[in-house]
């Protein structure tokens, strides 16, 4: 009986530790900008309707229009809520690192993040935070 405890205990540790990068790959893709709240509150979805996110792994591309931005997409899918961080390095667009929460329903991509602020906590625009719902193209 102790051995079998010992082993669900391992067991359980092996799926808590591989279930955040299994789990990762979930904003593999590619993302439209749906609805956007800006940090004064207002709705700016035309702005929004412009913006394609693409993440592969732990890289991201950001593309509004012809600017373009490039670098690392910091995802903790185990944090609850999940967060993801953007840390900017190349392209010709903005290089606006930011810190922020996540969630996915089914092909809805909820993103609440701020830009030198602490990481938000519920998923609101406004008051410093940038809300953004985006739609999954393709699979």
């Amino acid at each position: 009986m102790k051995s079998l405890l010992m082993c669900a205990v391992a067991l359980i540790g092996v799926c808590a530790w591989t279930a955040p990068a299994a789990r990762a790959g979930e904003l593999d893709g590619t993302w439209m900008g749906q609805t956007l709240v800006t940090v004064q509150g207002d709705h700016a979805d035309a702005y929004a309707l412009k913006l394609q996110w693409t993440f592969a792994g732990d890289e991201f591309t950001l593309k509004s229009g012809d600017k373009t931005t490039t670098g690392k997409a910091k995802i903790d899918a185990a944090a609850t809520p999940k967060t993801l961080d953007i840390l900017a390095s190349g392209g010709n667009g903005p290089r606006l690192d930011s810190t922020g929460i996540y969630k996915i329903d089914g092909d809805t991509l909820t993103a609440c993040y701020t830009i030198r602020e602490g990481r938000p906590k519920e998923f609101k625009g406004g008051d410093g935070k940038i809300l953004l719902v985006l739609k999954r193209q393709g699979k």
